[in-house]
C-alpha cells in the first residue's frame, strides 16, 4: 500500500503539458468528422404531422384558457334564486367557487374547534 501512496502523491503532483493544444483540438475535431454522422431524412409527411398537431393543441389550449377566463355578465336564474334567498337571510352572497370553497372550509375548521372544545368540556365534568 505504501508504494501505491508513493505513487498518487507523485500523479498529484505533477502538471501535464500538451505540446501543442490547438493542434491537439484540431486532430480530435478532425477525427470526429471522419466518423460521418448522417443525419436521417425525416419524410415531409411527418414533419406536416407534428406541425399540424403542434398548431391544434396551440389551439385547444388558447381555446381553453379563453374559455375558462369569461365572465358572466349577467346571472343565469338559478344564480338569481341563490341571490333572493341569501338576501332574505343577510348571509353574503358567493358566486366564486374558490371563495365558496374557502368559506366551506372556514366554517369547517371553525366547527371542528367548537367540537373539539366540548369534548374536552366534557370529559373535564366526566372526571368530577
Amino acid at each position: 500500500m505504501n508504494k501505491i501512496d508513493d505513487i498518487l502523491e507523485r500523479l498529484q503532483g505533477q502538471v501535464p503539458q500538451v505540446p501543442e493544444p490547438d493542434r491537439l483540438t484540431y486532430s480530435i475535431m478532425e477525427a470526429i468528422s471522419k466518423t460521418g454522422h448522417k443525419v436521417a431524412a425525416i419524410p415531409l409527411w411527418i414533419r406536416v404531422v407534428r406541425y399540424a398537431s403542434s398548431a391544434a393543441a396551440i389551439i385547444l389550449i388558447a381555446l381553453f384558457i379563453g374559455l375558462n377566463n369569461q365572465k358572466k355578465t349577467e346571472p343565469d336564474g338559478e344564480n338569481v334564486q341563490i341571490i333572493m334567498k341569501s338576501i332574505k337571510t343577510e348571509q353574503p352572497v358567493y358566486l366564486d367557487i374558490k371563495a365558496t370553497i374557502k368559506r366551506n372550509y372556514y366554517r369547517a375548521e371553525k366547527r371542528k374547534s367548537r367540537q373539539l372544545r366540548e369534548t374536552q368540556i366534557k370529559n373535564l365534568y366526566a372526571n368530577f
